[in-house]
C-alpha cells in the first residue's frame, strides 16, 4: 500500500511462481506440480523431486493454477483424489503423497468452493465429519485415525464452511457495510444462522422444498446485502418483500446487489421452469 517497489517485487515473484507451476493439461496426469523449487544465482529454477496432493490444492486456492486454463487437471484432482473420490479406481492416488486431514483436506475444501463444486464439497464434509461423530466421543479429530488425537480445534473451521457455503452467510464487510448472501442447499431442507455485523446481527433463514424456496434476511441499519440466488431456483417465479412492499423480480436473474434493508424472498417453481 503506497510502496510501488514492494508491488513490483511481489509481481516478479508471482510471475516466477506461475511459470514454475505450469502443468500440461493432458487427459492423463503424468506429473503434478512439485512441492518445492530451487533457484540459483542466475535465476535458473530446478523443481523438487516430490509432488503431493496437498500442494496442488494450495496452488488452486492461491489462484496459481486456474480451472479455465487446466480443466482436465482440475477434473482429475477433484474426481480422483479426496476422502471420497467419485472415481475411486484410478492410478493417480498411488503415485503421490495423500493430503492430510487438517491442512491438505482443508485446502481441498477451499479449492472446491472456489471452483463452484458445492455438491462435492457437501458430500465430502458430511462423509468425513459424520464418520467422526459416529466413531468418536463427539469431538473433532486432528487426523484420519481415531488412534491419534481426536479432540482438536483446527477443524472447527467447518463451522465457517457450513455458514459461508450452505447457509450462504459470508463474513460481513465492516468497512463497506455490506454482506454477501449466497445459499447452496445441495439437498438440505433448511438452514438458519447469524453473525455479528457492527453493533448488530445479520441473520439468515431459508427453507427449500420441491417447488418453493423461501429466504428471510435481517441486517442492521446501514448495511446492504449482495444476494445470489441458488442454482436450484434459477428460472422460478420470484417475489421480494421489502419495506412493506411486494416486488416481482426477474426469474432469470441470479444477482441482486445492494439490497438496503431486511427482506423476505419467495421463489416458486413455475410450469415453464
Amino acid at each position: 500500500m503506497g510502496q510501488p517497489e514492494w508491488t513490483a517485487k511481489a509481481d516478479a515473484i508471482w510471475s516466477v511462481i506461475e511459470k514454475v507451476c505450469a502443468v500440461p493439461d493432458a487427459f492423463e496426469m503424468a506429473n503434478l506440480v512439485p512441492d518445492a523449487f530451487a533457484m540459483d544465482g542466475q535465476g535458473r529454477i530446478t523443481p523438487g523431486k516430490y509432488s503431493s496432493e496437498a500442494a496442488q490444492y494450495l496452488y488452486m486456492w492461491l489462484g496459481i493454477t486456474r480451472r479455465e486454463a487446466l480443466p482436465n487437471y482440475f477434473r482429475q484432482m477433484f474426481d480422483h483424489f479426496g476422502a471420497r473420490p467419485s472415481v475411486p479406481l484410478n492410478t493417480n492416488r498411488r503415485f503421490y503423497i495423500s493430503a492430510d486431514l487438517p491442512v491438505g483436506t482443508a485446502m481441498r475444501f477451499e479449492a472446491l468452493y472456489a471452483s463452484g463444486e458445492y455438491r462435492k464439497l457437501y458430500d465430502e464434509i458430511t462423509y468425513i465429519f459424520t464418520y467422526m461423530l459416529e466413531h468418536g466421543p463427539g469431538t473433532l479429530w486432528e487426523g484420519w485415525a481415531r488412534e491419534s488425537n481426536i479432540n482438536h480445534g483446527y477443524l472447527s473451521h467447518v463451522a465457517v464452511w457450513l455458514s459461508r457455503i450452505f447457509l450462504g452467510l459470508d463474513i460481513p464487510d465492516a468497512v463497506d457495510r455490506t454482506v454477501r448472501i449466497a445459499p447452496h442447499p445441495c439437498g438440505l431442507k433448511w438452514a438458519k444462522g447469524c453473525t455479528v455485523a457492527g453493533s448488530g446481527l445479520v441473520s439468515v433463514y431459508w427453507v427449500m422444498g420441491d417447488d418453493r424456496f423461501s429466504l428471510e434476511v435481517s441486517v442492521p441499519q446501514g448495511y446492504r446485502v449482495n444476494l445470489t440466488l441458488p442454482d436450484e431456483v434459477y428460472g422460478w417465479d420470484n417475489t421480494l418483500e421489502i419495506g412493506g412492499q411486494t416486488l416481482a423480480i426477474p426469474p432469470r436473474q441470479k444477482e441482486y446487489p445492494g439490497i438496503g434493508q431486511s427482506f423476505r424472498l419467495s421463489c416458486v417453481k413455475s410450469p415453464r421452469s
